[in-house]
This record gives C-alpha cells, sequence and structure tokens, in this order.
C-alpha cells in the first residue's frame, strides 16, 4: 500500500488547491473555494511591493477578515478635527515602515514615508427586517505611498465596497 503524500499547495483569492498522491497509481488535486481571507494575512512591507489589489482582504488591515481582526502593525487614530460624513462611523489606522518617520520639518505639509499606508473605514447603521439596528461596513479606503515626493503623484489611491454579505469588500471603479 502506498500512502498519501501532499506535495504541493497553492492558493489564491478564495481557493486552495492542494496536490495529493496516492502512491505511484493516483495523483489528485483537491480544490477548496470560496474561502474569506484565509491566506490574505500578509504584511504591510508586503503589501507596499504589490499593486493594488482586488479585494480588501488582499492588503494587509486585517491579519483575519473573517473576524475582523485588524493586523498588529496597524495604529489606530482619531484626528482632532473629523469631517462629517453623512452620520457614518469611521475608524482610522496608520502604517509607518520599521526605523522611519514622519518628516515634519514644514508643519503644513507633512512628507511621508515611502511605504506608509493609511485605511479609513466608512461604518453605518441599518435597520434590519426584525426592526433591531445593525452597524455594517459600507466602505474602506486605502492609501499608500508608493515613491518619493510630495503630492497626490506619490500616493496609490483605492476605495473598496463592502459586499452585503460582509465578508469582504472589492475594489470600487472609480
Amino acid at each position: 500500500m502506498g500512502s498519501v503524500v501532499t506535495s504541493e499547495v497553492k492558493s489564491s483569492h478564495r481557493r486552495l488547491m492542494i496536490r495529493v498522491a496516492y502512491g505511484s497509481l493516483l495523483t489528485l488535486w483537491l480544490i477548496i473555494t470560496n474561502i474569506q481571507g484565509a491566506f490574505a494575512n500578509i504584511t504591510c512591507a508586503e503589501a507596499e511591493k504589490r499593486g493594488v489589489p482586488r479585494y480588501l482582504s488582499e492588503t494587509c488591515l486585517y491579519s483575519a477578515i473573517s473576524s475582523y481582526t485588524v493586523a498588529k502593525e496597524l495604529h489606530y487614530f482619531t484626528p482632532n478635527y473629523p469631517l462629517w460624513s453623512d452620520g457614518a462611523d469611521k475608524s482610522r489606522w496608520i502604517y509607518l515602515p520599521p526605523n522611519t518617520q514622519i518628516n515634519t520639518t514644514d508643519a503644513d505639509r507633512w512628507v511621508f514615508p515611502v511605504g506608509t499606508q493609511f485605511f479609513k473605514e466608512f461604518r453605518k447603521e441599518i435597520k434590519n427586517a426584525d426592526g433591531t439596528l445593525s452597524e455594517i461596513k459600507v466602505e474602506t479606503r486605502h492609501l499608500m505611498k508608493i515613491r518619493t515626493g510630495k503630492g497626490i503623484e506619490s500616493w496609490s489611491i483605492a476605495s473598496y465596497a463592502w459586499q452585503q454579505s460582509q465578508q469582504d469588500a472589492a475594489l470600487s471603479e472609480v
């Protein structure tokens, strides 16, 4: 009798493929689909090297999107003067690459190091069919400093719309 050997594992968004061999007689691929955020778990340093992800779960915001666990390398913050957004509740996080700092020489024009990332999440309260209230995620914005310099040209800016299922958010077409 042969033994079962897992010799290769591949993952992509929402799909896991495992190659399983049973001796020399049988090789098959087990394909598990519709995985929500299970393999996102990328660091912010890794995210900096990629293009704009199609899903929020492919960014470094969440270490586990299924439980909305924000990655430890991100820092929650609140501005002194938050802007009104049609009554939406908001949360904000920043990531600064290790051993870097914000250049505040000009107090009116801070210069962030390449790799800096900001996330801003918008939530609203809705009334359920049974009359109870729930808070849902509506949109998450992601800004990432992609090159040295000042101005909008040095940033990647993306907006993600949350799915009705609240399991992930897809890149919005702007």
